[in-house]
């Protein structure tokens, strides 16, 4: 029985999606690998978001292919579609697929397939980890200027809302304490009229014990349903992930985005009016082009003066084929990577002062096998004690060390 294992890249919908190739792999003969050492066949799921993130993915094929010289690389995802030529000449690379490509791969070892085709293959494990990913949609139709992933995706599609439930319930029945609900633009979902707030309601009213978190939800797309269930909900985490990507609106038009700058820090600041805790992360893009020393110096003093908890600051990476691609106004690639540190700093403040203020509370944490974990505000926890991992478990915050809040299991 050959063994096959799978390295990914990037986003948790890719996550998902390598889970979904190893169940189908399972579930037709092959077993799963517990490291790439010992697979017969090594799959490389790729990403393609920026030009760091395709040249990680062919660093990691080199490395996998010296590790296990042996195994069959089978290399596939967003960075292959419309640049196989990237990975087929590199050592040890037998065939590359795009995304989602379970019938093609199965079809490549087997010269059959049982497998449908589709973005929403079940899965029927999630590796060694205690959150497990719920991919609910696929594609994307916003057209933002900078980004690649509706040319490699396609349009938005929604998983069926009984079939999303029904994987839902199998995941709970392993034991998995917190469900991160993924896709590539999950305020999109709607299936025969049923939305996100309306599918998000269902899941949190399965029975057992666990938690569901949002992954990335586009800021106007943050409803009052939505809200309500994140702020009240003892299921639903309290936290939510708002890509900002600037906070000068000219560069927002520019950037093709559905909202200004003020309409997003008015509705993040009336959220943290209703609760001091809440988490709220974001993204941002650094020089893009047309953003000068004044919409940069605008994008940090907003975020400075913020409720937000944390962020992640990516420098402007041009992606052939998107509309930013052609602009005129560059910013030099030097100081789009000097402010991308700078507001990385600015990030790291916000973060500690809100950890600092977490300290002597209670907070609800899924531990990992390292004995650390998150809470459901999405603030990173090291326990000084041994603790179950994989559970809902309470604990006292009893300080902040290295960037990472110190807790204490709760009698």
């Amino acid at each position: 029985m050959e063994k096959v294992y799978a390295h990914t890249l990037g986003c948790r919908t890719n996550q998902y999606d390598s889970e979904a190739l190893l169940s189908g792999l399972s579930a037709r003969g092959f077993a799963i690998a517990s490291g790439p050492a010992e697979a017969d066949i090594l799959i490389i799921n790729t990403c393609a978001v920026t030009d760091r993130a395709l040249s990680k993915c062919r660093q990691a094929i080199r490395r996998l292919s010296r590790e296990n010289p042996k195994a069959r690389l089978l290399v596939a995802g967003c960075g292959v579609k419309g640049g196989e030529g990237r990975f087929v000449a590199l050592p040890g690379v037998a065939q590359v697929f795009g995304i989602n490509p379970l019938p093609e791969i199965l079809y490549y070892l087997h010269g059959k397939t049982e497998a449908p085709k589709g973005p929403f293959n079940a899965i029927s494990h999630f590796g060694e980890r205690t959150r497990a990913h719920l991919k609910i949609q696929e594609g994307c139709d916003a057209s933002c200027a900078y980004c690649i992933v509706p040319l490699l995706r396609g349009g938005s599609q929604s998983r069926p809302y009984n079939e999303t439930l029904d994987q839902a319930r199998a995941l709970i029945d392993q034991g998995f304490a917190e469900i991160v609900i993924t896709g590539i633009h999950i305020g999109r979902y709607n299936d025969s009229g049923k939305g996100l707030g309306t599918l998000l309601a269902a899941l949190a009213g399965l029975s057992g014990d666990f938690r569901l978190r949002l992954s990335s939800l586009e800021p106007d797309e943050l409803t009052e349903e939505l809200l309500d269930l994140a702020l009240t909900h003892p299921k639903v985490c309290c936290h939510l992930h708002l890509p900002l990507q600037s906070g000068d609106t000219a560069i927002l038009k520019r950037m093709k985005r559905r909202y200004t700058a003020e309409a997003f820090f008015k509705k993040i600041d009336g959220l943290r009016a209703r609760d001091s805790f809440f988490g709220l992360g974001t993204d941002v893009i650094t020089g893009f082009p047309g953003e000068d020393a004044k919409s940069f110096r605008e994008t940090c003093c907003r975020i400075a003066e913020s409720p937000l908890t944390y962020g992640h600051v990516f420098p402007f990476s041009e992606r052939k084929g998107t509309a930013a691609a052609a602009f005129g106004g560059r910013v030099d690639i030097a100081l789009r990577k000097e402010r991308c540190v700078e507001l990385k700093r600015v990030f790291m403040k916000l973060k500690t002062d809100f950890y600092k203020t977490m300290i002597g509370q209670t907070a609800t944490v899924v531990f990992e096998s390292d004995q650390a974990g998150f809470t459901g505000n999405y603030a990173r926890v090291k326990s000084g004690q041994p603790l179950p991992e994989g559970r809902l478990t309470e604990v006292r915050i009893t300080g902040l060390r290295g960037g990472t809040l110190v807790a204490e299991g709760r009698n």
